[in-house]
């Protein structure tokens, strides 16, 4: 997944997880960002649902990653 446009830091992208019972679902916006070492987003838990912020600012055309944690 890569920017359309230039997106400040803090800036809060949509949902991209939530459970759904004890099931943890993904959402689409869940489905398309990568995993780096260097994440330019983050996933912040309030109540049943994974909020996607930016933690960098991010230029348009740079890819949004995020470090996976609910995978080994």
């Amino acid at each position: 997944m890569f920017a359309t446009e230039d997106i400040p830091s803090g800036t809060e992208l949509g949902m991209s997880h939530f459970y759904w019972g004890e099931q943890l679902q993904r959402t689409p916006l869940g489905a398309f960002y990568n995993h780096s070492e260097d994440p330019n987003i983050e996933k912040r838990r309030t109540d049943s649902r994974y909020l996607l912020y930016t933690i960098k600012d991010i230029s348009k055309g740079e890819e949004i990653t995020c470090e996976y944690t609910f995978y080994d």
